[in-house]
């Protein structure tokens, strides 16, 4: 399964945004990555993972890296895991460190 291939420019500006500290759209409130360098062989690594369907119909998939890959807002700590969610007929469309969220 490797539909994380091919990554909407647009959704992964908003994961940079959101997701690295220092982004357009980053508060001390959010979960980000500890490299920018990696963050789209990180996305594109979670096809090789089984995804969970959400309650609101998007697939997420948690990948554990077996290394600090960032910061969990949830936990307030360094974690090895991170979230995909993807839109059915969107694809990728964002990714974070830690869990999915509740009531995803």
């Amino acid at each position: 399964m490797r539909w994380l291939d091919d990554i909407r420019p647009d959704r992964l500006q908003h994961i940079r945004d959101r997701h690295l500290r220092g982004g357009a759209q980053w508060d001390n409130s959010t979960s980000y990555f500890n490299n920018a360098d990696e963050l789209e062989s990180l996305v594109t690594d979670a096809a090789d993972w089984s995804p969970i369907i959400q309650s609101n119909g998007n697939l997420a998939t948690v990948v554990d890296a077996g290394r600090p890959i960032g910061w969990d807002a949830a936990t307030g700590a360094q974690t090895n895991l991170y979230t995909v969610i993807i839109k059915p007929g969107e694809g990728v469309w964002t990714a974070h460190p830690g869990l999915p969220r509740v009531g995803g």
